[in-house]
């Protein structure tokens, strides 16, 4: 949707998957696993080896879009974007894990359950099996 990665000033927000959604002819149910992939291979590219660069990723309002949808997981390949005007540098982790349950995973096995599910950017896919 964006091009080759997500901007540091720019993260991947909440209405942008209520519009992924709309525009693929997906239904959000409760339960299904949300799959942003933020372009990381593309954004480390393109970065300099020697300090770490502003991070990437979702904004804090993808918060809104798993509690509304009652999503069971959230799976990223460059985390939240740091800052976002807050004093915490990860916001998403700090409320989706405790406060929303959501389970921690490492990235590699959701690449495989994109791939098997739906092949878009941002991508939308259930954790059940038979879907």
């Amino acid at each position: 949707m964006r091009g080759t990665h997500v901007e540091a000033d720019a993260p991947v927000q909440g209405w942008e998957l209520d519009d992924f959604a709309a525009q693929h002819g997906i239904t959000p149910r409760a339960g299904d696993a949300v799959l942003v992939r933020s372009g990381s291979e593309a954004f480390w590219a393109t970065q300099p080896t020697d300090h770490m660069p502003p991070r990437p990723g979702v904004g804090v309002s993808t918060l809104e879009f798993l509690h509304k949808t009652d999503a069971a997981l959230l799976g990223w390949d460059l985390m939240e974007s740091a800052g976002q005007g807050l004093d915490n540098p990860t916001p998403v982790h700090r409320i989706a894990i405790p406060y929303m349950g959501l389970p921690r995973f490492a990235w590699p096995k959701v690449i495989a359950i994109r791939t098997l599910r739906h092949g878009a950017d941002l991508a939308l896919s259930s954790v059940d099996p038979a879907r």
